[in-house]
């Protein structure tokens, strides 16, 4: 979500289920972004589903980048953003703008890390959730000042998440 820099800003409880990878929206500089939402410190439980136990907490599982994300324009809207055009003209040049556009967002986060467990399913396809949401947790690298209640376990380092999948090298210290 894009609740801001709040505690317990993420809603729902289907983005805490313990199968579930939420994800926080960075800056490309490895910065959470302001307005990616936050868990609240210390929550959590356990939940009882067919006889098993999961455990489950509220915050992120990793910050992806979600800050000034170009995406695919959406050729469906009323017309283009002529405010933006501008913009997206002068960075990706006139060609490019009516089709393509930047945005902020978890929503931009969330594709990031979508291609990151394809490539580590490909890596290794005998890897069920546990596996994918351990291995993007223990090769995230630290967002310093940030709490895993804020940021998860850090932002995604797909090449490690990958070569963890393979089985090659020792992450996550």
């Amino acid at each position: 979500g894009n609740a801001g820099a709040g505690e317990s800003t993420i809603t729902g409880n289907f983005k805490k289920a313990p199968w579930v990878v939420a994800v926080a929206a960075g800056d490309k500089q490895g910065r959470l972004a302001g307005f990616s939402s936050r868990g609240e410190k210390g929550n959590g439980g356990e939940v009882v589903i067919d006889g098993e136990t999961f455990r489950w907490e509220d915050r992120p599982t990793v910050t992806a980048p979600g800050v000034h994300i170009y995406s695919a324009r959406a050729s469906t809207s009323n017309g283009l953003d002529l405010l933006s055009m501008d913009t997206t003209i002068a960075e990706i040049g006139p060609g490019q703008a009516p089709y393509y556009t930047a945005f902020d967002g978890t929503s931009m986060a969330a594709p990031h890390i979508a291609g990151v467990v394809a490539l580590m399913l490909e890596a290794n396809p005998s890897l069920d959730w546990r596996d994918v949401k351990a291995i993007l947790q223990q090769t995230a690298s630290n967002i310093p000042g940030r709490e895993p209640w804020e940021a998860g376990a850090g932002y995604v380092n797909t090449y490690a998440a990958v070569q963890a999948a393979r089985g090659l090298g020792q992450f996550g210290a």
